[in-house]
């Protein structure tokens, strides 16, 4: 458990010679033994008491932002107004044909015959075509890829749905170091804006995903972002311009995505343990690239370097990448991992 420092932990054999010391006043010839009742309920006091005061150095430490975490830190920063940016909804694209022209209703109820349900996001109408396409979206507090291919109320009409594309999150829930981030760059918020910092915080919106702020000239700012919705660039004007001075001229720039297909070939001493092998540098590549900022640049030994995920492999080849532009930002595209002989 990590505690501030000035917070002390129980010392049990402390207290136990102080409750010791304070039964002998009241029973001079006692002297303690393994088995005897009172020694059994030392313990068993002892256990509680330290318990305890566990748990009250772990409350008492939930209000300081270093060791704060999850609905103890969305209490402290909703101190200065801010609340934790929840992550996109699970949505997943089907098609549906029909034997008929129909039409279904926004909310209408999809499963996988196995207790997971899905939406439909919006109206769907069916035409003379008879196949149309729409997004679901996963229950709430569901997580990963599920077949909800199943109308819980069949429809007479409805011949197949198909579904055409896995369950993905466009952005993830707003993490604990990200949420301390944000917190710290709104105690920077100025009166008036103008320096970086109160930028960075009038950017973080949730829409946004990415930013990067750039004083190009006197008074002239640019905001470079990637977006994690469609709205973000009204979001951010949305954000900053009530807030900053009239004297401030503002460039909005969307990040260029710099698409990266990586090839990652690997030189193993024994293929007994390849399975978890590619999944864990499946993992880690996956990682980095969500982890890269604008303009952040990437060369292939730290792509080596997180991939040396086992004992087992022995080299690790990776292929080219694009240099990074201004303005830009790495996206993985393809990525394929694979035993070479």
């Amino acid at each position: 458990m990590n505690l501030p420092q000035f917070l002390i932990p129980c010392d049990i054999e402390a207290e136990r010679n102080i409750i010791l010391d304070e039964l002998r006043e009241k029973l001079p010839d006692y002297e303690p033994l393994r088995g005897d009742d009172f020694n059994i309920l030392l313990d068993c006091f002892l256990y509680r008491l330290n318990k305890y005061i566990n748990y009250i150095n772990y409350i008492i430490s939930q209000n300081y932002l270093p060791h704060s975490s999850g609905e103890f830190l969305d209490c402290l920063v909703s101190l200065a107004g801010i609340k934790r940016f929840e992550g996109t909804p699970f949505n997943a694209e089907i098609e549906i044909t029909s034997t008929f022209p129909l039409s279904l209703p926004k909310g209408t109820k999809f499963n996988d015959h196995q207790a997971h349900n899905a939406f439909l996001s919006e109206d769907l109408k069916i035409d003379e075509s008879l196949k149309a396409r729409a997004n679901i979206t996963l229950e709430e507090g569901l997580q990963g890829d599920f077949d909800t291919i199943y109308l819980e109320i069949p429809h007479i009409y409805i011949k197949t749905i198909k579904k055409i594309s896995p369950f993905t999150q466009e952005k993830i829930a707003e993490s604990d170091d990200e949420l301390k981030k944000r917190f710290l760059l709104s105690l920077t918020r100025p009166s008036t804006a103008g320096s970086l910092k109160s930028y960075e915080y009038l950017a973080s919106v949730a829409s946004v995903a990415k930013s990067k702020i750039k004083h190009k000239d006197l008074g002239v700012v640019e905001v470079v972002y990637t977006e994690s919705s469609s709205n973000a660039l009204a979001d951010l004007k949305e954000s900053i311009e009530p807030n900053i001075p009239i004297t401030d001229n503002i460039i909005y720039t969307k990040a260029h995505e710099i698409l990266v297909d990586l090839t990652i070939n690997l030189k193993l001493k024994t293929s007994q343990n390849i399975i978890n092998i590619i999944k864990n540098i499946d993992l880690q590549i996956r990682g980095l690239f969500e982890s890269l900022e604008i303009e952040e640049d990437l060369n292939i030994s730290k792509i080596i370097a997180v991939s040396f995920v086992s004992e087992d492999i022995e080299d690790i080849e990776v292929s080219t990448l694009l240099a990074m532009e201004e303005n830009s930002i790495y996206k993985l595209g393809n990525l394929e991992i694979k035993e070479v002989i």
